[in-house]
Parts: structure tokens; sequence; C-alpha cells
């Protein structure tokens, strides 16, 4: 015979939740995707250089910028502007403090 469990529960007994399903009355859903995995409390575990509560920030480091915690760009060096793409010139020294 077959066991029909109520909700999302399922399992032997009903003791458990249905594929996606979380938490202790298997509410809680989430499926994995392209940019995040499901722990085993149902909440969001971004993949690398995935940021955000929902992981919909995608950044990944370079030579010119690094990823904070929330995915923002912090740029690197004299590396400046939104996306870290303009380069401040080296600051200019006098022949005198040169010849120095």
């Amino acid at each position: 015979y077959k066991v029909y469990c109520d909700g999302n529960k399922g399992g032997i007994g009903c003791g458990g939740c249905i594929q996606n399903y979380y938490s202790t009355n298997c509410d809680k859903f989430c499926k994995s995707y392209d940019n995040f995995t499901c722990d085993t409390n149902g909440n969001h575990t971004c993949k690398p250089n995935y940021y955000n509560t929902t992981c919909n920030v995608y950044c990944a480091p370079t030579s010119q910028y690094t990823c904070s915690n929330n995915g923002s760009r912090e740029c690197l060096g004299r590396w400046t502007g939104d996306d870290c793409d303009t380069q401040t010139p080296c600051p200019s020294a006098s022949l005198a403090e040169i010849v120095q």
C-alpha cells in the first residue's frame, strides 16, 4: 500500500521533507540554482563569486580590484572608478627631488 503524507512531508513515516523543502514543518522551499546551493536548513549558500542575501550580485576579483562582503568592487592600487578601470597617473617628482 502507499502512504500519503500531509503537505510537503515525505520519507519513512512522513518524518522528513520532500525534495527542496526544509524546516520542521517542511514549509521552507529552496532549490539550488546556478549561483547558490541550499544548506540543511534551506538557506541560500552563495557559490564562489556570488554575493548578497539572494546571491544575485556577481563579482570576480581581478588584478584591478577585490570584492567586498556584499560583492561591491574595491579598487586596488592606482585603479579608480565604478569598474576600477581608470588608472591614476603616478605622482611626478621634480628633477630637484630626483637628484637629491
